[in-house]
């Protein structure tokens, strides 16, 4: 298997972890030269760019996630997925070892030679972070800054406030990053205010999309059209607009930038500016988000967990006056640790343990029917199933690079599992998804928008 550069590909990148079998299990999952041996087939798995093997956590971050950083500072949206049945090492991958995400243990850690050093059972989450806060630039003004959503039961929520509800909706333009009266507040605006129908109900969790035709939306727009009528009919000189017209009229401007995406909109945005405030972030997130232990996973993930790394960066401009910067390259790397699929005989979950795992079975439904459309081309692509696949639209779409972790399980119990992870693999490989473009701002110079192409 020949390794790929996630740039260059103009698909979705998959790569392969089979996670180390415990002491009382037989391994009959195994990395081979072609692939994956699940039992007696071989050859499975011929789509992976990498397949690794065993809880290193160093190599495995370099070979499947490390090759998405350095393209970071270039301008680039990344988005890195972790995807598999429950117990087959996702969380672990992304994020590391239960309890080991902690100051302390990001102090004690050294190299042979006593350096610094990360700690070994950290993933590849907190590694990247961790690498970017390295590799900063030092003749350049830049900010880093996270943002830790859940989606639990079709609902999203800010994992950084005590599981704030967030609503989830259209957005037709970003306004980036803003700081402003010593809080963060969160990107995502519509620039003119009227691109997308509020909603009070839990349908969209919020914000409605333009065109959206739910019950509700239904309703405001027969509403605003009788507004509209009882105006004309009163003579009025200015006539209300259309809930949808406006974010429609500015698409068709090009002031959309290409087609409306979706978001969360007021998640808390956490300056990371030295490996403390990594290991803090790290943590809150591990002890925030749901978790519940059954037969297959001591702690299983109970929800999806979305963390988006922001990156500004603005180069001092040549001959600017002191305290001025250059044109801005702003870059998102997203982390998606989504919850593994199970199935409920073997997990033996009861009552709220059984209606997680159906909501979790659920929206991975919903991003099986994403990715086949995308992989087939389809006409329609339902991203608006489920709040997942609204929030993986911007990754599954076109807008930057996406990589995605196929975790597998080497216990005999879950072969079947183990192949159907597999065929999801292949399927996601098949996703084109186009060649990557760098993030400019409008104020960019003429040879730096020509440098994006």
């Amino acid at each position: 298997m020949a390794s790929r550069d996630p740039i260059d590909c103009k698909g979705v990148l998959v790569n392969i972890r089979i996670r180390p079998a415990s002491s009382r299990d037989s391994t009959v999952v195994t990395a081979t030269a072609d692939g994956v041996s699940v039992g007696n087939q071989r050859g499975l798995g011929g789509f992976a760019s990498r397949v690794v093997q065993g809880s290193d956590q160093k190599a495995a971050h370099s070979a499947l996630g490390g090759a998405l950083l350095e393209h970071i500072w270039k301008g680039y949206a990344c988005t890195l997925l972790a995807y598999g049945q429950t117990g087959s090492g996702k969380t672990y991958t992304m994020f590391g070892a239960p309890g080991s995400l902690t100051e302390t243990a990001l102090a004690e850690a050294r190299t042979a030679g006593g350096a610094p050093a990360v700690p070994e059972e950290w993933g590849t989450f907190p590694r990247t972070v961790l690498e970017l806060l390295a590799s900063r630039p030092k003749l350049s003004t830049h900010s880093l800054h996270a943002s830790a959503v859940e989606v639990y039961q079709d609902a999203a929520y800010d994992l950084l406030d005590d599981r704030k509800p967030l609503a989830v909706g259209s957005t037709t333009r970003r306004v980036g990053l803003k700081l402003g009266g010593g809080a963060l507040q969160a990107i995502g605006k519509v620039v003119d205010g009227k691109g997308a129908a509020e909603s009070k109900g839990a349908d969209h969790h919020g914000v409605h999309p333009p065109g959206c035709r739910c019950g509700k939306c239904f309703v405001a727009n027969k509403q605003a059209l009788a507004a509209r009528l009882a105006a004309r009919d009163a003579g009025a000189s200015k006539l209300p607009a259309l809930p949808g017209k406006a974010a429609s009229t500015a698409a068709k401007r090009g002031v959309s930038g290409g087609g409306c995406s979706f978001e969360t909109r007021g998640e808390t945005l956490w300056p990371l500016v030295e490996a403390s405030d990594v290991a803090r972030l790290a943590r809150t997130v591990e002890l925030t988000r749901q978790t519940v232990g059954h037969a297959l996973n001591a702690r299983s993930s109970r929800s999806h967990c979305l963390v988006t790394v922001h990156l500004t960066e603005r180069p001092p401009a040549k001959g600017a006056a002191r305290g001025k910067s250059g044109v801005a390259r702003r870059s998102r790397l997203l982390f998606v640790d989504l919850a593994g699929s199970e199935r409920i005989k073997k997990t033996g979950v009861e009552g709220s343990a059984k209606d997680q795992a159906l909501a979790i079975n659920g929206s991975l439904t919903a991003l099986g029917k994403v990715i086949r459309a995308l992989s087939t081309k389809a006409a329609h692509v339902p991203f608006r199933d489920s709040t997942l696949t609204y929030l993986l639209e911007p990754a599954l779409s076109g807008q930057g690079k996406t990589l995605m972790i196929v975790n597998l399980s080497p216990t005999e119990l879950s072969v079947s599992e183990s192949i159907s992870t597999l065929r999801f693999g292949s399927k996601v490989n098949k996703v084109e998804l186009g060649k990557a473009k760098r993030q400019i701002t409008a104020g960019s110079t003429a040879n730096e928008k020509k440098a994006t192409r």
